[in-house]
């Protein structure tokens, strides 16, 4: 899964691109400008046919009609197992040491999908964790169409648009049809448009198209994070035009039939461990998950591939001092129990499986997509080991085509080994320019055409040649590749950032970051003081445990900067900073008399973002959701407190001009609210800063 969820990978990779200007970027390490021999021999090894090779036997492999996509490997399935099982039979011919580890998942089996119209068959898949017209749930029979004894569901076909609120209010009532939604502008994820659908009484809802992509024969595979409450489906633009050409000529009765059920099972993470000669209990990482929707090459048969030559090469020409772990995760795509965000399933029970190996997680070189044709590109990386990854970049020449910037996002595997489990973690991304048809590789994403052309892949050797020389120095070196002191820029940056936003706002709230600026500048003292006895340091012994103390403080402070947020990391202020703003400056336009600005101001507020374009009943419906008794989004608490669901009621009064006293009432309470989460966000951040890097931790250092 490369793309953000879900503003796309150019909206991603934009906002990424601009780099952390400002960054103080400290390391206490020397690391070398130029190859050594043994770098420069291990790097001629790799090879880029070999790994295109395996990604072909990767994707030949699994072949499968499944209704959620032909070739897909789904969490918990039989073809999950499969692949997982040549994985352990790779490493193992290796002569490694094997693992696999099993986790339970939530797991969808999919039957075939029929749509037809007009005596017209139309190419469909169901969207994973969707409703089905019949099947199971753990056990339990259901059936909810009207005919085939409630296997196919009959039904008017009605085209509502974008599915929004405003295109329901103007084409009035759709209970009991199947209606029919073109993905965007807005929200863009399908989940909280199949929550307004059921919330209109819709029998059904069909996708198609992915906002500004043209490619009118793609049909788009998304999890939508067990939004069942209806049968969900997705079909091509080209199939979207057929059907409405069908609409305009008269009244069109579909019948739908998918069968989805649902059930607990197991998936796994797969591993091939090389332990270290001098420092066993450190550990550098490299990880691609294997699951995938459709047959995807580039989503994600290369992750496993680049991990399977790394390992080929490395475990072949180097004795690291670290121990190196290669795995490949399993359910990335799907999978987490009993949470709205349901990816990144196999990664986060290996953090929560192995708590020794990520606490001590030096360096990790995480790849889900790779090795794009392209010119210029990004690496992001965690902001402890961004200094050792531009030296990287630097050595390989490769600075004046790749920007290093912070991370991780929240839509990749190093989400949870940097931010929940406190690790260092990069990720390579390369900007593909537009093909004839005016689409980049965002356009192919998560579709059934992810095939394999060896053309595409026309930086793979540059992959492969950072991912090496990195697993190389990292896991060689006496010194780990942690800054510490370059955390405290990018908080700073950050911080600074938020408190500028507020001055311009109108908002004096310069007090409320006095004291948390503070406690990063303390925090940069110790920590440049540590690095300095880091780099002075000779004896080995004094060595190691200057390297346990910089894991663990950064394993007991990262993950309590983030943010969880949609695209880069934040530091946790970001969103009560924003809503304090949005709702300040909505409650001035409503003192003033002005509803419609009043409105779009609040459409700024974190849940409007995709709460504008719902009906009440939908939004609220979507917020209960949101609430998670247990995952990934609920470690440390990186979700951000949002203001309560009475700011949907405002905003859709202020869009009706209604500014009344009570509406102002109402968003001066909202505004407070927002303050308080931003003055707790505050004192978390400036505590954990404060209390890392103790004396009491720092000895004598």
């Amino acid at each position: 899964m490369i793309c953000t969820r879900k503003i796309g990978v150019s909206g991603f990779l934009a906002r990424a691109a601009i780099g952390i200007a400002g960054l103080i970027l400290l390391t206490p390490v020397a690391i070398a400008d130029s190859l050594t021999e043994h770098e420069e021999q291990v790097l001629a090894t790799l090879s880029t046919q070999r790994t295109l090779e395996r990604m072909r036997d990767i994707s030949n492999i699994v072949q499968n009609e499944s209704g959620a996509g032909s070739g897909s490997v789904i969490s918990g399935s039989e073809e999950e197992k499969v692949l997982a099982t040549y994985l352990a039979d790779e490493f193992s011919a290796l002569g490694i040491e094997v693992r696999q580890e099993s986790f339970p998942v939530r797991e969808f089996n999919y039957g075939p999908v029929t749509l037809e119209a007009g005596g017209l068959g139309f190419d469909a898949v169901t969207l994973h964790s969707g409703g089905g017209t019949w099947g199971s749930i753990d056990g339990i029979h259901y059936a909810v169409g009207n005919s085939s004894n409630g296997r196919t569901l009959r039904a008017t076909l009605v085209d509502a648009g974008d599915g929004l609120a405003d295109d329901y209010d103007r084409i009035g009532e759709v209970r009991g049809n199947i209606v029919l939604v073109r993905r965007g502008p807005a929200p863009g994820w399908p989940s909280y448009s199949i929550t307004e659908a059921a919330a209109r009484g819709a029998a059904a809802i069909v996708f198609y198209d992915y906002a500004r992509v043209p490619l009118p024969d793609a049909i788009r595979q998304d999890s939508v994070w067990y939004r069942d409450m209806i049968p969900a489906l997705s079909i091509s633009t080209n199939s979207a035009e057929k059907l409405k050409q069908q609409m305009t000529a008269g009244e069109t009765i579909v019948d739908l039939q998918n069968r989805v059920d649902a059930s607990y099972g197991r998936s796994q993470n797969v591993m091939g461990i090389v332990r270290g000669s001098e420092f066993p209990d450190e550990w550098v990482l490299v990880s691609g998950h294997y699951d995938r929707w459709f047959n995807s090459d580039f989503d994600n048969n290369i992750g496993p591939a680049i991990v399977l030559e790394l390992a080929n090469v490395l475990t072949e020409l180097h004795k690291p001092r670290r121990s190196v772990l290669f795995v490949a995760y399993g359910s990335e795509e799907s999978g987490t129990i009993d949470t709205t965000y349901d990816w990144l399933a196999g990664s986060y029970a290996f953090v929560k499986n192995n708590p020794d190996i990520a606490s001590h997680l030096v360096y990790a070189f995480n790849i889900d997509g790779a090795g794009m044709t392209a010119e210029r590109g990004i690496v992001v990386s965690t902001p402890d080991v961004i200094p050792f990854q531009e030296h990287v970049v630097s050595t390989l020449g490769l600075q004046d085509r790749l920007n290093v910037s912070p991370g991780p996002t929240a839509n990749l595997d190093s989400w949870t080994m940097g931010a929940i489990g406190g690790g260092g973690v990069s990720n390579v991304f390369w900007f593909a320019p537009p093909e004839e048809s005016g689409a980049t590789y965002g356009s192919y994403y998560h579709t059934q055409l992810d095939v394999h052309e060896d053309s595409f892949y026309g930086n793979l050797d540059e992959d492969l040649r950072l991912g090496a020389l990195a697993v190389l120095r990292a896991s060689s070196a006496d010194r780990i590749p942690i800054s510490l002191a370059n955390v405290t820029g990018w908080v700073a940056e950050r911080l600074e950032a938020d408190a500028l936003k507020l001055r311009e706002a109108g908002l004096d709230e310069d007090k409320l970051f006095t004291e948390v600026m503070q406690a990063n500048a303390n925090f940069k003292a110790r920590a440049i003081g540590v690095e300095a006895s880091y780099a002075a340091a000779k004896s080995l012994v004094e060595i190691q445990q200057l390297n346990l103390l910089l894991l663990r403080t950064r394993r007991e402070l990262m993950p309590w900067l983030y943010e969880y947020g949609e695209g880069i990391a934040n530091v946790r202020t970001a969103t009560p900073v924003n809503d304090l703003i949005a709702i300040h400056q909505a409650l001035n336009a409503a003192q003033s008399g002005d509803g419609a600005a009043a409105a779009e101001a609040l459409e700024k507020v974190g849940t409007m973002s995709w709460g504008m374009y719902m009906s009440n009943e939908g939004y609220n419906t979507e917020r209960l959701l949101w609430i998670e008794p247990t995952g990934w989004r609920s470690e440390y608490e990186q979700t951000p407190q949002e203001v309560d669901t009475a700011v949907h009621g405002y905003y859709l009064a202020l869009k009706n001009g209604i500014t009344s006293d009570a509406v102002q009432q109402g968003l001066s309470r909202l505004e407070n609210q927002a303050r308080d989460n931003l003055t707790s966000a505050l004192f978390l951040v400036s505590g954990k800063l404060d209390t890392a890097l103790a004396d009491k931790l720092r000895a004598d250092h």
